[in-house]
């Protein structure tokens, strides 16, 4: 694989991080075709096939970002934007799609006819046969969880109602993938509404959706999320054993997992269900380790409910200086944006 980033001069230090960024290496695929469309240069082409083949076959690691090579990526995807990418997604599939028309075009002029058709050609045709409906259904969920994002829930839950729907026209395992996805949102719209119930009822779907998808990928995230959701509503309706439960099992997936963003939630989740049950000292230490977490990607509003957590905590147990410390801090920086 390529290092996605390079350290200055080259000649001494080369990549600078050894990790591969899938819409990078993707995308580097890409713009050697342009180099070699716009020069003409066939001895430039034959020199860098064998490394250019093994940049685009990397995807195909098993277990990597596409490893059973059906033409989406839905393996764990680091990419340029720092972060990981779990499943399908229509920006680093948009590289990928790239990369697979460059490598069959580039396959098919140097007569490389087994890379072409049994590797590169077979990923495209099912990537392109699916990709169409993929890329409606997730379209139809962004648009919902944007829409809930911006408490306009009415239309946001059409929308992942819609996006539910295309999804379960899609083939195995993207489609377990899309309506964990989908259901989860609609029962956090629910939940925002005060409908703890019905959130339940959607939460319990999306679990048997992602059971699926872990089941076939080893992806475990969201079973994760399921049950810190399910923890979350059952808070509000007064069962606080069950939301511990469900919280605490979340926590364990989440720690067994790759997923930061899930930690960082889990933790914080976790740490609520604590202080309920006075156990301040635990509390606090969760909320600490979520602070920590979200601080890594500069996640200010996650770092800002943690430190309230952390100050709620501190105030509970009677230290009301260090706690408003803390709360005069979160104003500052809330009146300064």
């Amino acid at each position: 694989h390529m290092g996605f980033r390079a350290n200055l001069p080259l000649v001494e230090s080369g990549s600078g991080i050894n990790v591969a960024a899938a819409d990078g290496q993707m995308g580097t695929i890409m713009k050697f075709y342009r180099e070699w469309q716009l020069s003409g240069d066939k001895a430039f082409l034959d020199k860098h096939w064998l490394k250019v083949k093994a940049v685009l076959s990397f995807a195909w690691t098993e277990n990597g970002w596409d490893g059973n090579q059906d033409g989406v990526m839905e393996g764990v995807q680091h990419n340029t934007m720092d972060v990981e990418y779990f499943g399908p997604n229509p920006q680093m599939q948009l590289w990928y799609l790239g990369a697979l028309k460059a490598g069959e075009a580039m396959a098919m002029y140097l007569k490389d006819a087994d890379f072409a058709k049994k590797y590169v050609a077979e990923a495209l045709e099912l990537a392109e046969k699916i990709g169409f409906d993929v890329g409606i259904a997730e379209a139809t969920f962004v648009s919902g969880v944007v829409h809930c994002c911006s408490a306009e829930y009415n239309i946001g839950l059409r929308h992942l109602a819609a996006a539910d729907e295309l999804f379960a026209t899609i083939t195995f395992p993207q489609s377990a993938y899309g309506r964990c996805r989908a259901l989860r949102w609609m029962g956090i719209a629910y939940r925002n509404i005060g409908m703890s119930v019905t959130s339940l009822e959607y939460f319990n779907q999306s679990l048997h959706f992602a059971e699926e998808y872990f089941r076939t990928t080893g992806n475990e995230a969201f079973i994760g999320y399921a049950l810190m959701n399910m923890g979350d509503s059952y808070a509000p309706l007064g069962e606080m054993e069950k939301a511990s439960e469900y919280r605490r099992r979340a926590l364990e997936v989440a720690m067994r997992s790759d997923d930061n963003e899930l930690k960082s939630q889990a933790l914080w989740s976790v740490a609520r269900s604590a202080e309920f049950h006075k156990e301040y000292d635990q509390a606090y230490d969760y909320y600490r380790q979520s602070y920590d977490l979200r601080a890594q990607v500069a996640d200010y509003l996650g770092m800002g409910t943690a430190r309230y957590g952390m100050a709620s905590v501190l105030e509970k147990q009677g230290k009301r200086a260090r706690a408003m410390r803390i709360y005069r801090t979160l104003w500052e920086n809330f009146k300064s944006g």
